[in-house]
């Protein structure tokens, strides 16, 4: 074993100095010095003890944490997976609360697995003593469980909710009923590792967890979660989307975020060119430099334009417009299923009528393939106690919280999506060529294969949302300057308008390739004035006298064991599930001078149909459960209506038969004068012989 002290190498590759792990920045170049701290899997990781160095450049700091050493170099990448790591890139969509796979150590045959992302608490290490323990690990959500507040407490069970359906599809449900697996960082809810089950994992298991969690529950919730829990095992509630559905109805009871006298939100927004750039094609709400203190619609904006001189900026203004002014319209909030369902599909509305008026001013001006314009959409609303978090294309959306920045959407890009298809590592992906291209935009096509998606998120505690383009996104600006910029926010110190100033000043300065739009609302609660109502617990029974009668929704999926086929109804099948069917998206997204333009076309494998596995009702005979799909429970797409289409008939041994035939007629064409050539010699030979016989002998010589 190895015990040389741990030192980080600077990832400039003309530096690579060799700094103390305690150091933030290169003391040579004085650049950023990245703290990759990953939890390793795999059997093979028991044979190092803690301060050993394994394959010259992973720190093993305790038990299973190891520190990167060479930050600036990619990980050993597989050659394949098994179905226990493919289920990592499968949940990709789902990475706020799964960590994710960073590459691999060979040692002999066998393989040390890393998982960046992990629940790991660690922000300045000393490199000595090895203390082989996991300390440095977020605490488990049962031991954290009783010092909640009710609304905490109430948050970690939706959340777990939330993440049943795709964990039990991909075999790994047993992790969220494993004590150890399931930590906490804050608000959030965060697995260790993924743990599959030989045998199905039901609702009822769920429920045997909870009721013994129950105990531990604030006395004001405690009747309600044991009887959920009752429920949970008697088979009261049978699907994951009634389970959801109670726990939304209880939850604005105990949250000082839905009244909105105990709340503060404010907001911020700000538009700029860039260095290089001639103009400007982005576009934000609240318009540009405008700062916003308790607005009566608390919604902000990024639009990013794509087409160049084409009009770029013509189709994000169109976007800011349109969904700026459906969001406006929105009802009051309402702590009913149903008034969830029908705001989801106003965001949707708002979404795809956007859609629908910049591609009617592309066919107007007879815009056609790389010359039609198009925007990226981030948007969030603060409804309740709720934010819905919205996107299109690769502008992004960050949670800021006291102890993490996180990243909430997805980019939709071809590299996110051959992650989520299972193909490679996300590392590997940003390597391959037009890894960054759109795979859909607003207006660039119809919308019958536009999915935007809608999260919802239950506001916990003091946080802050980032929205920006990717002006200020590339080369992770946001996860080098969340806490010099946007911590203090959280903590008072600066104002929203000043953030997002100096966010700005910073990609200019650090990236400057693009234009640059950042939004930033922060939302605060006066948890002093809230007033828990002393009748709360009756008030929360209520809620499960009448469970909804909600079917599990028809998902896209596919077999467990099938690695290469896409995941059951995340957003990744869902955004491309129609691709097979004819429907080729080709998005280019223009950049000047460094970056060129680069096309890319969707054609992704077509996934099958499959249902909620706790379901007790049958699909039907096309494999779609004859509900609607108003799972409120999940980061989801709005899938929209497909049509039914006929299965061609068979064509192949037809054209085999066709092909026969005119072989036999052609090779009966070729023979035939043969044959009659035959038949004349034949008969002449035979006419010859009957006259030799019917003469006279002729006479001996």
């Amino acid at each position: 074993m190895e015990h040389d002290a741990a030192t980080i190498q600077c990832p400039n590759q003309s530096c690579q100095f060799a700094n103390p792990v305690t150091d933030n920045f290169c003391q040579k170049c004085g650049m950023s010095l990245p703290k990759r701290y990953l939890w390793a899997i795999g059997k093979a990781i028991a044979n190092y003890e803690p301060g050993s160095l394994i394959g010259k450049r992973y720190w093993l700091k305790s038990e299973q944490i190891v520190l990167d050493t060479k930050p600036g170099l990619l990980p050993e990448l597989p050659d394949r997976f098994n179905n226990d790591i493919a289920a990592y890139l499968r949940l990709f969509p789902y990475r706020l609360h799964v960590p994710q796979v960073f590459g691999c150590i060979s040692v002999g045959k066998e393989k040390i697995w890393l998982l960046e992302e992990a629940p790991i608490g660690i922000r300045n290490v000393e490199p000595t003593p090895f203390a082989a323990s996991r300390s440095d690990l977020m605490p488990r959500l049962v031991d954290a469980f009783g010092e909640a507040t009710p609304l905490r407490q109430l948050n970690w069970l939706w959340q777990i909710a939330q993440l049943w359906i795709p964990f039990r599809r991909e075999g790994v449900a047993a992790s969220l009923i494993d004590e150890n697996l399931l930590r906490v960082e804050g608000s959030i809810v965060r697995l260790l590792e993924l743990q599959s089950s030989d045998s199905p994992v039901h609702l009822v298991d769920l429920g045997r967890v909870w009721s013994a969690w129950s105990e531990y529950a604030q006395p004001v919730v405690r009747p309600f979660l044991e009887q959920l829990a009752q429920d949970l095992q008697q088979g009261r509630i049978t699907n994951a989307e009634q389970l959801v559905a109670v726990l939304d109805r209880a939850i604005p009871f105990c949250s000082p975020f839905a009244d909105t006298t105990s709340r503060q939100i404010s907001v911020a927004a700000s538009t700029d060119t860039g260095p290089s750039r001639q103009r400007n094609e982005d576009a934000c709400y609240p318009p540009n430099g405008s700062f916003l203190d308790q607005p009566e619609a608390a919604i902000t904006i990024v639009c990013d334009g794509i087409g160049g001189h084409a009009g770029g900026d013509i189709a994000s203004h169109i976007a800011i417009d349109t969904i700026g002014d459906r969001m406006k319209q929105l009802p009051p909030y309402e702590q009913t299923n149903e008034s969830i369902a029908t705001y989801n599909q106003q965001i949707h509305d708002a979404v795809c009528e956007a859609n629908n008026l910049i591609g009617e001013r592309n066919n107007s001006e007879h815009r056609r393939g790389r010359q039609r314009m198009g925007t990226t959409l981030v948007m969030a609303l603060v409804h309740g106690h709720e934010v819905n978090i919205t996107h299109v294309g690769d502008s992004r959306a960050y949670l800021i919280t006291r102890q993490r920045c996180y990243q909430i959407t997805l980019d939709d890009d071809v590299a996110s999506r051959d992650v989520r298809l299972g193909y490679c590592l996300y590392r590997h992906a940003l390597r391959q060529m037009s890894s960054g291209a759109l795979v859909q935009a607003l207006g660039t096509n119809s919308v019958r294969v536009l999915h935007p998606t809608i999260q919802r998120l239950i506001l916990d505690e003091d946080c802050v949302f980032l929205l920006c383009s990717d002006g200020l996104s590339d080369n992770d600006l946001v996860e080098e300057y969340w806490e010099s910029e946007l911590l203090p926010v959280l903590e008072g110190k600066v104002d929203p308008k000043t953030a997002v100033d100096h966010l700005i000043q910073i990609s200019n300065f650090q990236n400057g390739h693009d234009n640059v739009t950042v939004s930033v609302l922060a939302c605060q609660a006066n948890a002093s004035d809230f007033q828990v109502d002393q009748l709360l617990g009756d008030r929360l029974l209520e809620q499960l006298n009448s469970i909804p009668d909600l079917q599990p929704v028809a998902e896209v999926g596919s077999p467990k064991n099938s690695p290469t086929s896409p995941t059951a109804a995340d957003p990744a099948e869902l955004q491309h599930s129609e691709a097979k069917k004819g429907y080729n998206a080709t998005v280019q997204k223009q950049v000047q001078g460094s970056h060129p333009a680069s096309t890319t076309e969707l054609a992704p494998p077509e996934p099958d149909l499959d249902v909620d596995p706790d379901a007790d009702t049958e699909p039907n005979a096309k494999g779609n459960n004859s509900s609607d799909n108003n799972n409120p429970c999940e980061p989801t797409i709005k899938p929209q209506r497909q049509e039914t289409m006929k299965r061609p008939a068979p064509l192949l041994p037809l054209l085999v038969v066709i092909l026969l035939l005119i072989l036999g007629v052609v090779a009966y064409a070729q023979v035939k004068p043969f044959q009659n050539w035959i038949d004349t010699r034949i008969l002449g030979e035979r006419e010859q012989n009957e006259d030799s016989l019917s003469s006279p002998s002729s006479p001996q010589p």
